[in-house]
């Protein structure tokens, strides 16, 4: 994981000053967007919060301290940036939609033996 994008003006570039166009949708406590970079050919998703309660902030402390761990079956993050009033990370786009989205909101393709083998992958 690189923080590139920790302590620089690269946030607001990738963010188009934090604005909330081409929103994919809302996390748990937080928006996602879709953004492209450039300098990588890629695209990626950008999840931020604002610093609104305290347990939207307690809940963004844990996805940090949960995301620090690196595997193949998880979306690697790639920056992370603490704005303003902003909290953002950055991640590897997910053309398909995150996993919850997947698993419980949307039209899942996902039968009971992949859902078993993944979490196998991941304990």
């Amino acid at each position: 994981m690189t923080n590139e994008f920790e302590g620089s003006t690269r946030p607001k570039k990738y963010t188009n000053n934090f604005s909330r166009e081409k929103f994919l949708g809302q996390g748990g406590f937080g928006y996602v967007c879709k953004r492209y970079m450039k300098e990588s050919n890629s695209y990626i998703d950008v999840k931020g919060i604002s610093r609104e309660t305290n347990q939207e902030i307690k809940e963004y402390a844990s996805e940090v301290r949960i995301i620090r761990l690196t595997h193949k079956h998880m979306v690697q993050l790639i920056g992370r940036c603490h704005q303003k009033r902003e909290l953002l990370h950055v991640y590897e786009f997910m053309p398909n939609g995150s996993l919850d989205y997947n698993l419980y909101k949307g039209q899942s393709h996902f039968t009971c033996t992949i859902r078993f083998k993944n979490s196998e992958g991941l304990a």
